[in-house]
């Protein structure tokens, strides 16, 4: 059944799948292939049927909902950002077809086997990947795995920001060179190179005189300076006169 509420707040329907006549009234649109961001959240959806309706949406917020399977998301080939947060999923089937996918939130689900992180090797375009926040709240099982993080660096070596935290460099060489942690880089070690020392940053220049004189002096002695020339100009043009 479909239950109409305040377009105030939250949602106006509750359903547990997608059809034409409702997707209409929640996007507000007659046209449902010119809808590029499709707002969702806390609908007690539990299956993607009907999600095609929409073929060109960018944007997919689905928060708050019961889904546990994704099917039916590789009919959206244009999908660029996914929200999936407090869902039931535990498989990530169904997301390796989204290749322009840039952002993709998981936070508060169901997901315990750190395996799953590899069906999202296809998707090249990720930059931003939640499953938790970045204040550790909502995290998916998998989170506590030793390995988590460095499994998910890199499997996507591209990725820009995971669970909020931005990623360093160090990670990105680790990924690319097959490491489980940050290490030097081949061929390299401390002793190869020649760091000089450290010198003030004043060093090589004429300081004396800041050395023996205090800098409060130094600016007076300045600024006597300048008021005489600007005396002394003004005098001079004042005889011109």
């Amino acid at each position: 059944p479909v239950c109409l509420r305040s377009r105030k707040g939250r949602p106006a329907f509750t359903m547990s799948a997608l059809d034409e006549k409702v997707l209409k009234a929640v996007t507000g649109e007659f046209d449902l292939e010119s809808v590029q961001r499709l707002t969702l959240p806390r609908m007690d959806l539990q299956s993607l049927e009907g999600i095609q309706l929409c073929p060109n949406v960018v944007e997919l917020n689905l928060t708050g909902n019961k889904i546990s399977k994704l099917n039916g998301l590789e009919k959206l080939p244009r999908l660029k950002k996914l929200i999936l947060t407090s869902n039931n999923i535990q498989s990530l089937d169904g997301l390796q077809t989204l290749t322009q996918l840039d952002q993709l939130h998981l936070q508060d689900n169901n997901l315990k086997d750190i395996d799953e992180l590899q069906k999202l090797e296809p998707l090249q375009k990720l930059r931003y990947l939640y499953l938790r926040n970045i204040d550790q709240e909502l995290p998916n099982p998998v989170c506590k795995h030793p390995s988590y993080r460095t499994v998910a660096t890199r499997i996507l070596p591209h990725l820009l920001c995971l669970d909020g935290e931005r990623l360093r460099q160090a990670e990105f060489v680790a990924t690319r060179m097959g490491q489980d942690e940050p290490r030097s880089l081949p061929g390299f070690s401390a002793g190869d190179v020649d760091i000089p020392p450290s010198r003030p940053w004043l060093e090589g220049m004429k300081t004396q005189f800041l050395r023996r004189v205090p800098v409060v002096r130094v600016w007076q002695t300045l600024i006597g300076r300048m008021e005489k020339q600007r005396k002394a100009l003004f005098r001079k043009t004042y005889k011109k006169n």
